[in-house]
Formats: structure tokens, sequence, C-alpha cells
């Protein structure tokens, strides 16, 4: 915890990631570092709304998705149009309130190398 600023699991559970993000948060007050300071972004998860927005809601800073496995660019085409359709977003907006607390954390100083 003295040295990271980030986690980025991947494929986890909304439940893992809470439990995950309490943990985060108790070793960096044991550090005497701000815990808002040390992000989650999490990797290799279905595009789905309803997940992505749990994920959120557990602690997550960002949640990347895997996209579709597809085998023709046809099928990659009709993809990105459903994509499109649906207003280039998977996920809603998180509140300005949450987004602003997530963002104020100022980044960790950098380690003085010897």
């Amino acid at each position: 915890m003295a040295w990271g600023d980030g986690w980025l699991p991947n494929r986890i559970t909304p439940d893992q990631l809470r439990e995950s993000r309490a943990t985060l948060d108790r070793l960096a007050k044991d550090a005497g570092r701000d815990p808002a300071a040390i992000t989650i972004s999490v990797h290799g998860q279905p595009a789905d709304r309803d997940l992505i927005r749990r994920l959120l809601d557990a602690g997550a800073n960002r949640v990347l998705v895997r996209p579709a496995t597809v085998k023709t660019d046809a099928e990659m085409g009709a993809e990105l149009d459903a994509h499109r359709r649906d207003g280039g977003a998977l996920a809603p907006r998180a509140p300005a309130s949450v987004a602003l607390s997530r963002a104020r954390a100022p980044p960790p100083p950098a380690p003085a190398w010897t």
C-alpha cells in the first residue's frame, strides 16, 4: 500500500469488489494514505448496464467491458451499429456528486528513488 495508486481486478463480482474496496480503504488508512486516492478500474466485464452500475456502486472508479466475440467483419459491424443505436454509452453516467468525489483526490506523490 505504500506505493500503489490503483487496482485492476478482472472479472470480479460486485460483492467481491465491495469487500476488496473495504480492505483497500483500511490498508490505505493504516499506511496514512487517503483511501479515495486508490482507484479501482475493473476489467473484463460483459456489456451489461446493471452489472456496470452495481460495480460502480460497489466502489469501482471505472469499468472496462469486453467486447462480444464475433467471427466476421459483418458481425462486428452489427455490434457497433447496436452500440451506436444505444447512444454510444453502455452505462448511465454517475451523478455529478459521485464523479466529483471520485475525481477530487490528488494523485499520490511520486516515490523518491535513491
